[in-house]
């Protein structure tokens, strides 16, 4: 998922795409995750993240939120595990694991996204 999916560039109010590895009319691939600045896409203007002054504060985003999410983390794999039989062996108790590891990344993945809304917004650079 995009940093920059439900943000809008502020030149042409085009709506930035959801997805890190997006193409642009211009061709090619450009990877914007981990890019300093993405290019829009209608116009072409470039664009950076910066954090709101008014959004509920970094301290929230960067400690808090992680905290949060890792607690939930081993809570969750926790009871994934609590469903398998021990006569079973790791077979199965590893394959619960697993399916609740990749439910849990993609859940997180669109709730980062949908939070950074709050905390960041775009310029042009």
């Amino acid at each position: 998922m995009s940093r920059y999916g439900g943000h809008q560039c502020p030149q042409c109010d085009e709506p930035q795409g959801w997805f890190a590895l997006h193409s642009t009319f211009r061709g090619g691939i450009k990877r914007s995750r981990f890019n300093a600045f993405v290019t829009c896409a209608a116009c072409g203007q470039r664009l950076v993240l910066v954090a709101r002054p008014d959004g509920p504060g970094m301290l929230i985003w960067q400690i808090l939120l992680p905290v949060l999410l890792g607690t939930v983390f081993l809570g969750g794999a926790t009871l994934a595990l609590s469903f398998v039989s021990p006569s079973q062996g790791l077979g199965p108790a590893g394959g619960a694991l697993f399916l609740f590891t990749v439910v849990f990344a993609v859940v997180f993945s669109v709730l980062r996204s949908r939070l950074e809304r709050h905390f960041f917004k775009v310029e042009a650079l």
